[in-house]
């Protein structure tokens, strides 16, 4: 019994690692490398990596001035203070800043001791 599981396990290992390495022989017919230069297309891989070449290199045009820079970062500063002059405005409503609407967007109903609710939203009875 001993003998047939060890010869059953190899075999498995056999026909998987066989497996394996023909897939690879497959794939590696397709691979740019062995493709002749004269075969390669427009839109295939190696086009795609020149064009990335030639876009990585930066022109005088490109690089930004430090008064460029400048002009940015005090553009950026302007309009996140607006976003927070906007942001502290809208904190001053009710809403928000009175503690009676517990979160809501309108001020719960006050109802009688025995029609109480529970609110989902605050999880309190009113």
């Amino acid at each position: 019994m001993k003998y047939f599981l060890i010869i059953l396990f190899s075999c498995f290992l056999l026909t998987a690692g066989m497996a394996q390495s023909n897939v690879r022989k497959k794939d590696s017919k397709n691979t740019p490398s062995s493709r002749s230069a004269s075969s390669v297309d427009i839109g295939s891989e190696n086009s795609i990596f020149m064009d990335t070449k030639k876009s990585a290199v930066k022109r005088k045009s490109d690089v930004k001035t430090m008064d460029d820079l400048k002009q940015e970062a005090k553009e950026r500063m302007m309009a996140n203070a607006k976003k927070h002059e906007k942001m502290a405005k809208e904190m001053e409503k009710p809403q928000y800043s009175d503690p009676s609407y517990f979160g809501h967007k309108n001020p719960p109903k006050k109802r009688k001791p025995g029609k109480k609710k529970f609110c989902k939203e605050c999880r309190i009875r009113h």
